[in-house]
């Protein structure tokens, strides 16, 4: 069944036409974001209320409350619109409003829903109170050569699944993993978004033969608004949208280029890699086990990217500007592009019409939320 899914997808991609700029590098508009953020929440200054410990995911609610599901607080801390925190819902466990290893967020109408690491997911009120819950099974839906992870929800709430390729005993030299992305809809239908290449890397020349992928690493990336989501993988400057409804909608070719790799690079993906050890010992073997990973001469094109919405596609470029780094703003109505000089060392969270939200580390790599306004055009 899969294999027809592949052939299809190859097919739809050589026939669609792609998204380029329409105006020359030189022409294309430059946003800006304000350096000093409107709002802050994490300062520690409210105490424990105000400190998080690993944010994965982050709603906007529809009075503009943010809503922040925290996996070592291990569960969902609500803030009003102005950052003041509101209250906190769930906590560890296999119960009724509990999570273990929570791992996505989305705003449903008035409710928000949960998934955590067991495939579990969970509806609740703004007051916390659990609503309905259900549990997916995914191991089946992958082939035996890919092993299955759970991805993360749409903003149908509908579950994302990775199947991602088998590698360790199988490879030797130089590979490409390849990752086959699901959608399993609330009604438990499966759909194939595609076979999609990830990671680049090789085997050691001597000794025990594990892949090890290179550094910075080539990931695969998807994001999703409305109806549509984007993929791309960080070695190609092309990103697609696929339709929850089938089929391809969108094709996206960003005007990007590489750069010679700095240790900085190195030192910031193995920071990234520490920050989900949880004892010294993980930390210990996830620290060897990037310093043993071969070393890239130059960057991927795509540092990651965020669907403002089905027309606005934000894209993270590995182009820094001293403590800033550029992404590029692509427009499919208009087919063009603007730059963006954004914070570095942060992760973008959501885009809103004239603001911007991210996840960001201090000189400590404590973690921060910050609002900071957009002026586009």
């Amino acid at each position: 069944m899969w294999n027809n899914w592949r052939l299809a997808v190859g097919l739809v991609v050589a026939l669609m036409p792609l998204v380029a700029p329409s105006e020359g590098p030189g022409q294309i508009q430059t946003w800006a974001i304000d350096t000093v953020p409107s709002l802050e929440i994490g300062s520690g200054a409210g105490g424990a209320a105000d400190e998080f410990g690993l944010v994965v995911a982050v709603a906007r609610t529809a009075n503009a409350s943010i809503a922040v599901l925290d996996a070592f607080q291990t569960g969902v801390r609500l803030f009003d619109a102005l950052g003041q925190h509101v209250r906190d819902i769930g906590q560890r466990g296999d119960g009724p409003g509990e999570f273990q290893n929570p791992i996505g967020l989305v705003v449903r109408g008035d409710s928000l829903v949960v998934l955590d690491g067991i495939g579990r997911r969970t509806w609740l009120d703004s007051n916390g109170a659990v609503l309905k819950t259900d549990r997916f099974s995914i191991e089946p839906l992958c082939d035996d050569d890919f092993s299955a992870a759970y991805g993360g929800l749409l903003p149908d709430a509908s579950l994302v699944v990775r199947c991602q390729e088998r590698l360790f005993g199988r490879v030797r030299g130089e590979y490409r993993q390849a990752v086959h992305l699901l959608r399993v809809r609330r009604t438990g239908e499966v759909d194939s978004l595609g076979f999609f290449p990830a990671d680049t890397g090789r085997t050691d020349p001597q000794g025990i033969r594990i892949p090890r992928p290179y550094t910075p690493r080539s990931l695969l990336f998807w994001s999703a608004a409305e109806d549509l989501v984007f993929v791309a993988n960080g070695d190609s400057p092309e990103v697609r949208g696929f339709s929850l409804t089938g089929g391809i909608e969108a094709s996206v070719v960003a005007p990007l280029s590489t750069r010679p790799v700095t240790p900085r690079d190195v030192e910031e993906q193995t920071a990234a890699g520490l920050r989900i050890s949880g004892s010294e010992n993980d930390r210990r073997v996830v620290g060897d086990w990037f310093s043993e990973m071969p070393r890239r001469s130059d960057t991927p094109l795509i540092r990651s990217i965020l669907a403002a919405t089905r027309n606005e596609l934000w894209i993270e470029s590995w182009e820094q500007e001293g403590e800033r780094s550029w992404w590029l703003v692509a427009d499919l109505r208009s087919q063009s592009f603007a730059r963006v000089l954004a914070p570095l060392r942060s992760r973008l969270l959501s885009v809103g019409p004239d603001w911007t939200l991210w996840l960001w580390h201090d000189e400590f790599d404590v973690e921060h939320l910050r609002v900071h306004r957009l002026q586009r055009g």
